[in-house]
């Protein structure tokens, strides 16, 4: 059986090889979902969470410590994504304030 998801998965196992470091990113001023893997869940959920983010729209990172980072994304959204995949972890940032210059 083909799975839909299987492109996407591709392009964020491209993407793991270079992760971003989190001041490259500017998460202080950005609403953004922070996954990692609960214990014993191994990679395949998190490669699951960064193509259905990337299917909706989400630019989704992966960081230094092999979690994903979803930007941009709003509390409902966010929300769901973690209802949809219970064997990440989530937590949801959103900046104190953001910085208008």
């Amino acid at each position: 059986m083909y799975d839909c998801i299987v492109p996407e998965f591709a392009l964020f196992q491209q993407r793991r090889t270079k992760p971003q470091a989190v001041f490259e990113l500017r998460l202080e001023y950005r609403r953004w979902l922070h996954l990692k893997s609960a214990a014993g869940a191994g990679p395949a959920p998190l490669s699951k969470a960064a193509a259905v983010a990337v299917a909706l729209g989400y630019r989704a990172e992966p960081l230094d410590d092999g979690s994903l980072a979803v930007l941009d994304i709003e509390l409902e959204a966010a929300l769901l994504l973690c209802q949809r995949l219970p064997e990440l972890i989530g937590r949801y940032e959103v900046p104190a304030r953001l910085n208008r210059s």
